[in-house]
């Protein structure tokens, strides 16, 4: 995480606690009905869940700004705060109508307004909850075709 230290000057902190629990589970089959032929199939499923514990702390005990920018333009932020999970993501809301809840767009340009300049709304987290793999190996003589299916289900 990037702390700005005295004099403008930015450190990098990787610190903090954080917990993962899973499970992991890979099956394979190889069936080989002569010399020339095999079929070796595989599949994996893998399951994690992460909570942040604790983050890095000054000396006074305030909190580091622990956040990743993706970009000035893009309002994209990846926070990592107490009580959340790694990945995290955040963006930078619009003004909405109260009423309607849609967006309040400038009438002169039709640029919609943000906000705030913070990337404070929750958009969910970039890691998968859930990953699936399936892959297969079929050999025939001298000749090998691989392939391999995969699938990730989101928060």
């Amino acid at each position: 995480m990037k702390y700005e230290g005295a004099a403008g000057k930015e450190i990098y902190i990787n610190g903090g606690k954080v917990r993962n629990q899973g499970i992991e589970l890979t099956a394979s089959y190889i069936f080989a009905p002569n010399n020339n032929f095999s079929w070796i199939t595989n599949f994996n499923y893998a399951y994690n869940d992460n909570k942040i514990l604790t983050v890095a702390r000054k000396q006074n005990g305030q909190k580091y700004i622990h956040e990743i920018d993706m970009g000035n333009l893009s309002g994209l932020k990846i926070k990592f705060e107490e009580g959340g999970s790694y990945g995290d993501l955040y963006a930078v809301d619009f003004m909405r109508d109260e009423i309607t809840g849609e967006i309040v767009v400038d009438p002169q340009t039709g640029a919609p307004f943000k906000l705030n300049g913070q990337a404070n709304e929750y958009l969910g987290n970039m890691n998968a909850k859930h990953t699936l793999g399936w892959s297969n190996t079929f050999n025939y003589k001298d000749f090998s075709f691989y392939f391999l299916i995969d699938g990730k289900n989101w928060r």
